[in-house]
């Protein structure tokens, strides 16, 4: 029995109404004044730094294969 008094909705029904409000928005231009808009991520940068650090780090390791 589901918690609410109203009709229970299907999951690819609230899929279909969410992508259409996501639509709308960006269509009236919603998304486009958004703080950092057209920039990187900095936790993705900040993560691939990461990774990119310490291949570098391995790389330079004493007995490594790759230096």
């Amino acid at each position: 029995m589901p918690d609410s008094d109203g009709p229970e909705i299907s999951e690819t029904a609230w899929r279909i109404l969410t992508e259409c409000k996501i639509q709308a928005a960006e269509e009236e231009g919603q998304f486009l004044d958004l703080p950092g808009f057209g920039k990187p991520l900095a936790s993705i940068d900040e993560q691939v730094e990461a990774e990119l650090q310490e291949l570098r780090a391995k790389r330079s390791a004493p007995g490594s294969p790759h230096v």
